[in-house]
């Protein structure tokens, strides 16, 4: 195998030579394309699909077939998983890969990013549906775990700011010598990973509280707890055992579980407002819960189509 120069791999003189001949990026490129897709883009997130999601509930429903189990037990195995926030460690594998493309020969670039978009649609249709019908909870207390990802972004934007580095000095438009170009291209990950982190830590706060005045929270405890099934009464087995045994309120104070929220009844004495909507002939509970995950704007042709 031959440079443009028509000279040998092999008598190329440095391993930076060799590995900046273009017969050798080809290579690495294809090899780094086959690698990501389907290997990392697709396939795991298929894998995830069935392994977490389908199978899971697949096994229990056998096993409750088969055995004879309680009703916790029953209820345990076909529960879903809570949702977690791992997705944002697969996105940022994925995009560092991708900027790792742009170090190599550029045939294989748009290849790259149209395998990234399939997976990045394949994996916004599965977290949808995932979320809508097949997440035990969602809990998310802040947006600490979102910062730390913007955060981590300038890892694979440094990537991409030392790929275009490294180009220029491909071209001989660095102005610097041909022995520095990991060098030049270091130093281009490393000044962007710091003015990115920067950004993020000191000028978004600042730019995102410009003229924005906090007002305190109006809404009333019984508002909020009309909307919200859990409060600080009905998570506590004690006050709930006491309120039924010991005071015998009438209706007493229902324990909260999850998935069980039409078991909790009104008290506004003990602070209970939260209520399931009442069945009617006309409409189903499936329908309801249908009807409030349609968007607003979808809600009236839904409602006229029946």
């Amino acid at each position: 195998t031959q440079t443009d120069d028509g000279v040998l791999i092999s008598e190329l003189p440095t391993v930076a030579a060799v590995l900046q001949s273009y017969p050798m990026m080809k290579v690495m490129g294809a090899t780094l394309y086959k690698y990501n897709f389907p290997s990392c883009f697709l396939v795991p997130f298929v894998l995830e699909a069935f392994l977490t999601t389908a199978v899971p509930f697949h096994l229990g429903f056998r096993f409750i077939g088969a055995h004879r189990v309680d009703l916790p037990t029953a209820e345990a195995l076909l529960a879903p998983f809570p949702f977690e926030l791992g997705r944002y460690g697969d996105i940022l594998v994925n995009l560092s890969l991708t900027a790792l493309s742009f170090f190599l020969a550029s045939g294989w670039i748009l290849w790259t990013l149209v395998g990234l978009l399939m997976g990045n649609l394949f994996i916004i249709c599965f977290d949808h549906i995932r979320v809508l019908r097949c997440v035990q909870n969602i809990y998310l207390p802040s947006g600490r775990i979102d910062h730390i990802a913007a955060q981590l972004l300038a890892v694979p934007c440094g990537l991409l700011a030392a790929a275009a580095a490294f180009q220029l000095h491909q071209l001989h438009l660095s102005g610097m010598p041909k022995t520095q170009i990991w060098l030049f291209s270091f130093s281009a990950f490393a000044l962007h990973v710091l003015l990115h982190i920067l950004a993020v830590i000191w000028l978004v706060p600042c730019l995102s509280n410009i003229g924005v005045e906090h007002k305190d929270n109006e809404v009333s405890y019984a508002e909020t707890a009309r909307h919200h099934a859990p409060n600080f009464f009905n998570t506590n087995a004690v006050h709930c055992l006491r309120s039924k045994i010991i005071h015998e309120h009438s209706p007493p104070c229902v324990f909260y579980t999850k998935g069980k929220e039409h078991a909790l009844e009104v008290n506004e004495s003990l602070g209970q407002y939260y209520q399931v909507f009442s069945f009617d002939k006309q409409r189903s509970w499936k329908d309801e819960v249908n009807r409030e995950q349609t968007p607003a704007f979808l809600r009236p042709v839904v409602d006229r189509l029946g």
